[in-house]
């Protein structure tokens, strides 16, 4: 007897599965991972099929409508997994399951289906048996190539994505994303063409401005970069269309997910000595078979990258696949140009910046076992790679891998978790690793493989430089001396220097000198940052803009201070200093997508600037061979937060910034040069630092020793906000064992952001399971009110 009733889940807040009737048509193809088209009330939502079972003893059940997919998005493992980051992180499987599906994966009413065959066959083929099948034939035989979102409105969605796939499974159609739809000129006489834009320069100026551009560009363009850069609509190509005058017709995508032209890479691995040492190591894992997890702590500036392509390589050898993580999108593109020369067209590259339909085709060939490599930042953890046997996770410390938003997992957990159950192998890089790693692998749970830096390759001076006789408010003496004459020097020797500000903006805030007036974000509870560019009070949280004030609105006073140091100012500081010299500043405000990677790029091939001036994004792992010079502004920026990790990504961020220097100098200008976290990056001591920061937190009870779990309510109404949050402490208190420590409720670090006021509560336990099962408890029993919204974020990164 087949499988009748089918258990879904949607990506919804609710945890609840929904039973449905599988109808006779679609018996065959609704499997456990299966994505359909369901009725849930009075909407139609796409789920996910997480059972299967004969029987069911409730009545009245409705139907599934349709399949989604050829084969099921997420074969059994990847199902448990899935399960296990819902049961951990507190959150719905069916919002797991939407999140671990990439949303290229899917049709789209914007694509097309075209016959591949467009000669009509009378009578149908014999092969085409159900209704809907021919009901999209037909529909295509009369009217040419249709959109599938005028196919699901003719033919209503029941069934219709079961058809197509039949369909194209058979070769009878196939279907196109609307981004590789061509315009192209149907005539190839210049004069006839000449003349015909002509006549359409009156009548349809629009139609005639068209033909002209397809003229200027070869004869043809696609249709997505017409719309977007000559704003040419669907309506003037089909009228020019149905004049004869142009053709729609289709290009296949390129099978590459990196532009080849910036993938120039290594011919082969050639291992040093030391490196040979370490990989012999991770060779043992690897020709064991079974699940380990190995730290790769490597000194500052040690290259990790040669012992990730042996072992990569080595997996494959074995038909094995491999699945690469990488902290930031821009940087998938660096890992690809190491592993293409060693792996040919094998890495898929995956992440949101592809387009939909390349997102599809990849996702696609690596589901089927076409693509053995996959590498992505933290939503790759759940790129569908068959027979997986190794995860690389390149530096692992980093906050990125957290996500901040429903499901809050951390992909390097994640990863873990994945190997342990695919018994894969799984290699942590980082030359600062995070201190829960480094307790794992001091305790014994994690394998511990060092890499040193090489013995003719020493590592660089750090000098430290305390700032605090300097006036800050003075704009030449925001660098020192030191850093000064340090640039003068480095400039003079033709290298390259790199200067890291993590703030925005030319001040942190502006403040009236007479009566202490501070203009503040009238949506978040944070002072706004001056942009003198733009001339401009921004808030960095909601997006929040207004006019610079010249006059204090509260006593009309016309002098004001500028407090805290940004991008702007130092980068107006160094052109005022060293006029002839380059600038190039990176951050939010002066990059956008893709060229965040470019610019890099050039700059670590020494050009368009001597100077590079920047935030976070120029710390993440990139080469500079000509940099001479690296100078921290001001590193208490990190330092100061209110976080127990503020020292841990403190050092992190110092080291990262570190190893980008083959040689030279990096100069610290700080107000706590006797802080011990400055004190230990000064002689590149991580183990110092951590078995320190151990104890402390050892004392306090913070993790590595104990587990974290942040509840976050926030709302419009403040009162309402701090009533919940009570109702569900006083919960807590009622239920939790001695060994729970409950902190709160209190205003969050930031009590109000984007006009919602935020409380929090923290609670500290020894055992992760027993604080999950507690926030459950409490969660089920509590009445929530409406527009108060909770948050649980389990084992947080951010404490703000």
């Amino acid at each position: 007897m087949q499988n009748r009733i089918a258990q879904v889940v949607f990506p919804l807040p609710t945890g609840k599965s929904f039973s449905y009737i599988v109808p006779e048509g679609l018996t065959e193809r609704v499997q456990r991972g299966s994505r359909v088209w369901a009725p849930l009330g009075s909407r139609l939502l796409t789920g996910f099929v997480v059972d299967l079972k004969q029987e069911t003893e409730i009545s009245n059940l409705k139907q599934i409508l349709d399949v989604l997919d050829p084969y099921p998005a997420f074969d059994s493992q990847m199902l448990r997994l899935t399960r296990w980051v819902a049961e951990y992180y507190l959150c719905s499987l069916g919002e797991v399951l939407n999140s671990a599906l990439p949303s290229g994966v899917r049709f789209r009413g914007s694509e097309y289906l075209i016959l591949r065959n467009p000669e009509p066959h009378h009578p149908l083929p014999d092969a085409i048996k159900g209704k809907k099948e021919e009901a999209v034939l037909e529909s295509l035989f009369q009217k040419g190539t249709r959109s599938l979102l005028t196919l699901e409105r003719e033919l209503r969605r029941d069934g219709l994505y079961a058809a197509i796939y039949d369909l194209e499974q058979m070769g009878y159609v196939a279907v196109k994303s609307r981004e590789g739809r061509l315009v192209r000129l149907t005539e190839g006489d210049p004069g006839v063409l000449e003349q015909q834009i002509d006549e359409l320069k009156r009548k349809a100026p629009r139609q005639a401005h068209l033909l002209r551009i397809l003229r200027e560009n070869g004869g043809q363009m696609a249709a997505l970069q017409l719309r977007k850069n000559w704003g040419v609509g669907a309506d003037v190509v089909d009228r020019l269309e149905r004049r004869g005058l142009v053709e729609l017709c289709f290009e296949e995508p390129q099978d590459s997910a990196v532009n080849e032209k910036t993938s120039q890479g290594i011919a082969e691995v050639n291992l040093s000595p030391t490196q040979a040492r370490a990989f012999r190591q991770i060779k043992r894992a690897l020709d064991g078979g079974h699940y380990q997890t190995i730290l790769l702590q490597s000194s500052p500036g040690a290259d990790r990258t040669p012992l990730y392509l042996q072992a990569i390589s080595a997996v494959l050898r074995r038909e094995k696949g491999v699945l690469m993580l990488v902290p930031e999108v821009f940087l998938t593109a660096r890992a690809f140009k190491h592993l293409k020369a060693t792996l040919g067209l094998q890495a898929a590259v995956l992440h949101s910046r592809l387009s939909d339909v390349e997102r599809y085709r990849l996702w696609r060939q690596v589901r089927e076992g076409r693509k053995r490599v996959v590498i992505g930042p933290r939503s790759a953890v759940f790129a569908p790679v068959v027979n997986l046997g190794l995860i690389v996770v390149e530096e692992e410390q980093d906050s990125s891998y957290k996500c901040e938003s429903n499901p809050r997992y951390h992909a390097r957990d994640v990863a873990i978790v994945r190997a342990k159950m695919a018994d894969a192998v799984v290699l942590l890089g980082s030359s600062a690793p995070s201190l829960e790693s480094y307790h794992n692998a001091s305790t014994g749970k994690f394998s511990l493989c060092r890499l040193s830096r090489e013995v003719n390759n020493p590592l660089p001076k750090v000098t430290i430089v305390d700032i605090r006789g300097l006036r800050s408010t003075n704009a030449r003496e925001i660098l020192s001396p030191l850093v000064c004459e340090r640039l003068k020097l480095c400039l003079q020797k033709g290298k390259q220097a790199v200067l890291f500000q993590n703030r925005r903006g030319y001040a942190t805030y502006i403040q009236c000198s007479q009566c202490g007036f501070v203009p503040q974000c009238q949506n978040c509870q944070v002072s706004l940052t001056y942009h003198q560019e733009e001339h401009q009070m921004v808030c960095h949280y909601c997006g929040f803009r207004q006019e610079a004030p010249s006059i204090c609105p509260q006593c009309l006073g016309h002098e004001w201070h500028f407090g805290g140091v940004g991008t702007e100012l130092v980068e107006k500081t160094l052109r005022s200093l060293f006029p002839k010299a380059k600038v190039l500043r990176l951050d939010f405000d002066t990059t956008k997508g893709k060229q965040s990677y470019r610019r890099l790029l050039q700059f670590s091939q020494g050009d368009r600037a001597d100077i590079l001036l920047g935030t976070r994004m120029i710390a993440k792992a990139m080469d500079f061979p000509r940099v001479g010079l690296v100078a921290i502004v001001l590193a208490d920026s990190c330092l100061n937060l209110p976080d127990f990790r503020a020292g841990e990504k403190t050092f992190h961020l110092l080291t990262q910034l570190a190893s980008q220097l083959t040689e030279g100098e990096i100069v610290v200008q700080t107000y706590s040069s006797g802080d011990w976290t400055i004190r230990c990056f000064k002689n590149f001591d991580f183990d110092k630092f951590a078995r320190r920061e151990l104890a402390d937190r050892r004392q306090l009870n913070y993790p590595p020793w104990s587990r974290l779990v942040s509840i976050v309510f926030q709302g419009k109404i403040s009162e309402d906000v701090i009533s919940i949050a009570e109702k569900y402490s006083r919960l807590l208190q009622e239920a939790a064992f001695e060994t729970v420590q409950i902190l709160g409720p209190s205003e969050a670090p930031l009590g109000k952001i984007k006009g919602a006021f935020r409380c929090q509560i923290l609670l500290k336990g020894k055992s992760s399971k027993a604080l999950r099962e507690l926030v459950q408890q409490c969660t089920q029993k509590l009445k929530g009110k409406r527009g108060v919204r909770m948050t649980i974020d389990v084992d947080p990164v951010e404490m703000m």
